[in-house]
């Protein structure tokens, strides 16, 4: 179809204007530009220069190496509050490419996180008889590139035989503090949390460990999907950008938007105009779910997932301090889920330490 045509040379005009970023380049559609790109000093400008001024506060620039061989990565951050492209490109010397050992090193060591990688080895230390069209490629010696990503060393410090270990009731009362909350109305008592993370209950004959991120993360999603079907009118309609890529989604994706409640026109090339949203957004989150959707691959349950990474966004953060109030209500808004066990991207929001696996770590029969 026409519109696979155009995503197609997009993604070609993509793979040659990140590069070259010392070229001018301009992209027409019957005779006409539709987008111009001036020289640029560097990859991070033109980067910028082609998916937004907006994401400037939220790229972290990683470069090693030096003369024939080193990189720069231009990595965008995760869980930021705007909508992120999607893109996971490698450019080696130049090129576009697909390395099998690097795409995977980067994708398990960034799951979540868009990046282009721009990387410089000679000529020679590179198999590009690997695919007919020379798109995928193959280093000789992959150690080389390995230790352009090495990182410092973690140090271990061994503890002495002799080390003599804090006395908590006496150096760290607040811990004996927390063990001594009652219960009150609550069959649990709650604890109370390690280093501004993990929040400890006492419950039945046992110790629960909660993560508090990924257990409101999962209470938020559950607000979110019940509220999903309700439709709200926008006072002041929203305008937003798109990118080329962006828009010709759009243009395939516009029934679908439809039927999750929204009611979106085009206003320009590059424009979207935002006339009504679903309830459970407010005006910036429905620009970030539409910005996720038409960079996100179609694939089941894409809007379920979208909605996740909302509430994941949304979601107090790992290491925020609560009160023993804020506590108490978040386990109890976690045991009222349909599903409290796991947030939506299948991280557990609690573990379990029975009485009797306590008793094992410690090499005991019995607690008296």
């Amino acid at each position: 179809s026409d519109g696979t045509k155009k995503k197609y040379l997009l993604k070609t005009f993509i793979n040659f204007i990140l590069p070259f970023y010392s070229i001018i380049f301009k992209l027409k559609e019957n005779g006409k530009t539709i987008q111009k790109f001036e020289k640029d000093s560097n990859e991070e400008e033109r980067f910028l220069n082609f998916f937004g001024e907006e994401l400037k506060n939220y790229i972290e620039i990683k470069e090693k190496g030096k003369g024939e061989t080193y990189f720069k990565m231009i990595l965008i951050k995760e869980n930021i509050p705007i909508p992120s492209p999607n893109i996971k490109q490698i450019f080696l010397n130049n090129r576009a490419v697909y390395e099998r050992w690097l795409y995977g090193f980067l994708k398990e060591k960034y799951p979540r996180a868009s990046w282009a990688l721009y990387i410089k080895v000679p000529p020679e230390e590179v198999d590009v008889n690997i695919h007919p069209a020379k798109a995928e490629v193959k280093f000789k010696e992959p150690s080389k590139i390995i230790t352009l990503f090495q990182e410092e060393k973690k140090i271990f410090i061994k503890v002495p035989e002799n080390a003599i270990f804090p006395n908590y009731k006496k150096d760290y009362p607040f811990v004996q503090e927390a063990l001594e909350i009652p219960s009150q109305r609550y069959n649990f008592r709650y604890l109370g949390q390690i280093s501004g993370t993990f929040l400890l209950f006492e419950e039945g004959k046992g110790l629960v460990i909660l993560d508090p991120h990924s257990a409101h993360e999962r209470i938020l999603f559950e607000n979110l999907l019940e509220k999903k079907k309700g439709r709200q009118i926008l006072l002041t309609p929203k305008v937003i950008q798109l990118n080329l890529d962006e828009m010709e989604e759009y243009k395939e994706q516009e029934e679908s938007f439809k039927e999750m409640g929204f009611e979106i026109e085009i206003a320009g090339n590059k424009e979207i105009r935002i006339n009504s949203t679903p309830q459970i957004f407010d005006p910036q989150q429905a620009i970030i779910f539409i910005k996720e959707f038409l960079n996100s691959k179609k694939t089941k349950n894409i809007e379920e997932k979208i909605i996740s990474s909302i509430a994941c966004r949304r979601a107090i953060w790992f290491s925020k301090i609560l009160s023993e109030q804020e506590a108490l209500n978040l386990y109890l808004d976690l045991k009222n889920c349909k599903e409290p066990n796991f947030c939506p991207h299948g991280r557990p929001t609690f573990i379990i330490f029975p009485e009797e696996k306590l008793l094992k770590l410690f090499e005991r029969q019995t607690l008296k």
